[in-house]
């Protein structure tokens, strides 16, 4: 949105949106991949606590699963404000993973 904020006048050239999209591919790049980088941490942790919690049944966990990878940087939001900030202290989980 920030590249393409100078078009906003209304008095662009067709291919403007073309031109300044690929004069800026290695920005959008390392946009992206900060974004995966940032993200992966936190949805391996969102994962590995819907995996060890008891008190949810497995039909909510799936949800969860789904829902956090497909919008992993939103659903990890939404999850820590209704999963883990509700949480009481202490939650009873499984040893591990496995």
């Amino acid at each position: 949105m920030i590249l393409l904020l100078p078009l906003a006048d209304g008095n662009h050239v067709p291919g403007a949106v073309v031109g300044i999209t690929s004069s800026n591919y290695d920005t959008l790049l390392i946009m992206l991949a900060t974004a995966a980088i940032i993200t992966a941490p936190i949805f391996i942790y969102c994962l590995v606590l819907l995996a060890r919690f008891k008190h949810m049944n497995e039909a909510d966990k799936v949800l969860w699963i789904l829902f956090v990878s497909v919008l992993a940087p939103v659903a990890s939001a939404l999850f820590w404000a209704f999963i883990i900030k509700k949480a009481p202290k202490h939650v009873p989980v499984h040893p591990s993973i496995a």
